[in-house]
Parts: C-alpha cells; sequence; structure tokens
C-alpha cells in the first residue's frame, strides 16, 4: 500500500538488518525457486491486474475513513467523499502501474464496474459501522501499522517486517484486535478459509506483534474482514447477505506451535548472521496449483511443464 511509512526500511538498514516478511515465508512454503529468484537473485516480475489495483486502492478508501471515525467523530467520518477518495486512489494505482506504458492489465469498463462494485462496498460498511467496528468498545492503535522485530531465535542480523491494515484495543481492558482487511469476488471459500499457511498471516501478526509489544499472545484476537464484491441474492432468500466475511482462525497453543514449526523451516535457510546458507538447492513447487499466480510461470526463469 503506497501510505505505508517505509523509512521501517532505513531503520532495519541503519541497524544492519536484514528483513524477512509473512509475503516471503508464502512464497517460499508455495514454491522455494520462486522465492530465490526474487528475494535472492532479485529478478523481479511485478503482476499487474484490476483485482490487485481495486484491493489497493480499496485498503486505502476505507482505512482513510476509519482514521477519521475513530479519532475524530463519527459525523466527519460519514461527511467523508468516499467515492471520490476510492476513485482518487483507483486512478493512482492504475499510473503506478501502468507508468512502463503497458495498460493491457485491466479495461475502462473493467475499471468502472470494479469502482461501481466498490461504491456498493463503502456505502454497507458506512451503514453497518457500528456493527464491525463498536467506537465505545475499541480505540484505534493504527492503520498500516508497522512492525520491525528481530527474530532473535539463534539468527542473528535478521528482523521481521511487517504492515497490520488495522490494529484496535479494547478502551477497558488489555485486549488487541488485528484485523487484515482483503477484497474478493463473492467471499471465500472453504478450501480458502482452512488453507494453513493463509491463515499463517495472522500467527505470524500475532506472534511478532505480541513480542515488539510485551503483550500476552492470549491478549490478542486476529481475523480476516473480507470484503465481498458481489453478493448472490436469490428471490426465495429471506434475508439479504451481508458484503463482510469475518474469519478467525484458531489460534491457539497447537496452532501457534505448528506455525512455529512450519516458519522455523523457513528460518532454517539463514545462518547465524542472517545470512543464506551456502549449498542450498531451492526446488521448484511440487505442484502446478502452486505455479497458477507465479509471475514466473512459462517464462525463461522457470519453465516447470519441462521438468
Amino acid at each position: 500500500m503506497s501510505n505505508r511509512d517505509n523509512s521501517i526500511y532505513k531503520e532495519a538498514n541503519s541497524r544492519g538488518l536484514k528483513t524477512v516478511s509473512y509475503s516471503q515465508f508464502n512464497l517460499f512454503s508455495s514454491c522455494p525457486y520462486s522465492w530465490y529468484k526474487q528475494y535472492v537473485e532479485k529478478i523481479r516480475i511485478d503482476s499487474k491486474g484490476i483485482d490487485m489495483l481495486f484491493g489497493s486502492a480499496f485498503h486505502d478508501t476505507f482505512q482513510t475513513y476509519l482514521q477519521i471515525y475513530f479519532t475524530k467523530t463519527i459525523r466527519e467520518a460519514d461527511a467523508l467523499d468516499l467515492n471520490k477518495i476510492l476513485n482518487e486512489n483507483m486512478l493512482k494505482r492504475f499510473k503506478e502501474m501502468a507508468k512502463d506504458g503497458d495498460t493491457s492489465f485491466t479495461t475502462k469498463d473493467e475499471l468502472s464496474s470494479y469502482f461501481l462494485d466498490g461504491v456498493d462496498i463503502l456505502a454497507y460498511l458506512k451503514r453497518n459501522k457500528q456493527k464491525y467496528f463498536d467506537k465505545s468498545k475499541y480505540e484505534l492503535v493504527g492503520t498500516e501499522v508497522p512492525l520491525l522485530v528481530p527474530i532473535d531465535e539463534g539468527i542473528n542480523k535478521l528482523a521481521i517486517v511487517s504492515f497490520l491494515d488495522v490494529v484496535l484495543k479494547e478502551k477497558s481492558g488489555p485486549n488487541h484486535l488485528i484485523i487484515d482487511l482483503k477484497t474478493s469476488y463473492m467471499g471465500w471459500k472453504k478450501n480458502k478459509k482452512n488453507d494453513f499457511i493463509t491463515k499463517s498471516q495472522l500467527l505470524f501478526y500475532k506472534k511478532y506483534y505480541a513480542k515488539l509489544f510485551n503483550i500476552s499472545e492470549k491478549n490478542i484476537t486476529t481475523k480476516f474482514f473480507v470484503v465481498k464484491r458481489k453478493v448472490f441474492i436469490n428471490e426465495s432468500m429471506t434475508f439479504k447477505p451481508g458484503r463482510v466475511q469475518q474469519i478467525e482462525p484458531a489460534s491457539g497453543t497447537t496452532t501457534m506451535k505448528k506455525f512455529d514449526e512450519l516458519f522455523g523451516k523457513f528460518l532454517k535457510i539463514f545462518d547465524e548472521n542472517g545470512q543464506i546458507k551456502s549449498g542450498l538447492i531451492f526446488n521448484k513447487a511440487s505442484s502446478k496449483k502452486a505455479c497458477t499466480y507465479c509471475n514466473y510461470k512459462n517464462t525463461i526463469h522457470c519453465d516447470r511443464k519441462n521438468k
């Protein structure tokens, strides 16, 4: 997201720290070879698409609303012209993606369709703000909250870096709520909700947020806040479906232990000084399913079908 304060990377550099993120762990878990290409060989093939454009623009727009909603008055938040802000954010993202002159990743009609979906989502969220964001119960810690946390697990000079979409704290208690905003066509299906690597994003946030701020993991709740561009409505339905899925993956002791084991396997590629160990072989994905959205698929950098 463009509204992230990337000074955190300058801080890491000034402290002599190399950084890893959930995105790196996710990519490594899917395909170690892709991770190696992107983060070691520094061969980047940026993906472009309307879903990425819209998701980024929506994040910025809704985070702007939540900032005013929690830190000022509801009236001031509702007075924001969110449709205009969304339009400006989408245009900004489009220009960033098309800076090389290539606009083939979307069309005018597609941009218009996604924008209108965004208008509907924002209107729904404004109507239901108290349901999802209880201002009487929570205060805002921040949006795009930066985390820079040294690993310190037998590895020096390596730290995790993350940006948390929304963090709230109970006004009358010690509990914190970490919310990750997602955009989706019609919501997450069962296989997506049950995928452990997907759920690990929140476990990752919980572990290192607790460590950075010296908070017990028991006092941290996490959830995915998935907004749907489309809702299926049938005349036989007795109620109109909402546009939000709130998904709270398990994050107890057993689950966190499983995450620690998986993340630990990723960390094993680094030596005690945070450098990548020599002599390692980074295998390609074991399943073609992992190649579906790979930026290196069918390029000179990887042609898995011939392997």
